[in-house]
């Protein structure tokens, strides 16, 4: 039996626990249907795709409640009181974390892990100690910044969110990923803006460093050409459809003059029919269907490809071809990677000496009693 941080009533325990049947049972018949592993649903239609995305969300979704339960058996027995969650387990200077955060933290980086895993006295330690870390970077950053009127930009965090989700086909891609790095939106949007306040940080401390010489340019760029070589690309648009026979019906309606954008916008099952098919630039390795377009003219259609999204009916647009950038074309961008790089290491000391410095109390006794529970 264990101590909760939160006095809970008898009536909330059961409806808790009828709760965390039902979630159970539901996760138990999507396991037995092993709906969610198939592979990538990229390209697939639409009507199994949702089917896929509703069943690994409701999975996960149910994995996270129960999960998120844990936090009303983050416990500390004994001598530890009911007002233990407002107690400080981490002081670094004047800024403190409270027992439930530093709970919640933990329930948060854990979630994914199972009832045995959560177990681990190993894996809990060294979790705990990177939090605390964490805690004592964020603090130490956060004040320079307070203390030399640093603020991130609400229009800078937007740019930068915008700058990441840009790198991914869609949005369903990119919450994929942030549930496959085991984050929340907002944990992740967290991060960004603490990771752009350390780079204004970085900023601020580097602006007294020389610029880098003509001769650390040169030597960046010999070193490293293979960063400044542009790869072939090709833009196309395509057409991907769920049969062989339906693949057979487009190729006759283009014989007869009509579009392929127009077609792919009324027949084709991938998420880029809404932009009349057209996938954008594409690199050599980015999938092996569209590898196979490489071999086509400016303008020429492809004859349909077999791929294990569909049929796929490939039309390129435009092409660009491989290069070398010039020293010249590459200075700017050197330069400022030189001097973020030694920006980096500025902030890398000033926060070395900065957490010697720093006054930081730490309640071990507490810290130790803290743990994770799942209920089954």
């Amino acid at each position: 039996m264990s101590c909760a941080f939160y006095p809970v009533t008898t009536a909330f325990l059961k409806r808790i626990a009828s709760f965390v049947f039902i979630a159970n049972l539901a996760i138990n018949l999507f396991a037995r249907a092993k709906i969610w592993q198939r592979p990538d649903f990229a390209g697939r239609p639409p009507d199994r795709c949702l089917n896929q995305i509703l069943c690994r969300g409701a999975h996960l979704w149910m994995k996270h409640l129960l999960f998120w339960l844990t936090t009303l058996t983050l416990v500390s027995c004994g001598f530890l009181g009911r007002d233990i969650g407002n107690r400080p387990v981490v002081r670094v200077n004047s800024t403190t974390l409270s027992a439930k955060e530093f709970g919640e933290l933990l329930a948060n980086q854990l979630r994914e892990y199972d009832a045995l895993t959560v177990k681990n006295e190993s894996l809990v330690s060294r979790t705990k100690e990177s939090l605390i870390s964490g805690f004592i970077v964020q603090v130490v950053s956060s004040e320079y910044a307070r203390d030399h009127g640093l603020i991130v930009k609400k229009m800078d965090l937007e740019a930068e969110i915008n700058l990441v989700r840009s790198s991914y086909p869609d949005d369903l891609s990119f919450r994929k990923a942030l549930s496959d790095q085991r984050l929340s939106y907002e944990d992740w949007k967290n991060k960004v803006r603490g990771s752009l306040l350390q780079k204004l940080v970085a900023k601020k401390l580097g602006e007294s460093l020389p610029d880098p010489t003509p001769e650390e340019i040169k030597n960046f760029y010999e070193s490293n050409k293979s960063l400044f070589s542009v790869p072939e690309k090709i833009r196309i648009t395509q057409i991907v459809l769920k049969s062989e026979k339906d693949a057979k019906m487009i190729q006759d309606e283009l014989e007869k003059g009509r579009k392929l954008s127009e077609l792919a916008r009324e027949y084709s099952i991938a998420p880029e029919s809404a932009q009349d098919g057209d996938v954008g630039w594409v690199e050599r390795g980015t999938l092996d269907v569209f590898d196979k377009a490489f071999s086509l003219k400016t303008d020429t259609i492809s004859t349909t490809i077999r791929s294990p999204y569909g049929f796929h009916i490939i039309q390129v647009k435009g092409r660009t071809l491989a290069k070398q950038i010039s020293l010249e074309e590459a200075k700017t961008k050197i330069i400022a990677r030189l001097i973020e790089s030694r920006q980096q290491i500025a902030y890398s000391q000033w926060l070395e000496n900065e957490i010697k410095k720093a006054v930081v109390f730490r309640d071990d006794e507490i810290i130790k009693k803290i743990r994770v529970e799942t209920r089954h």
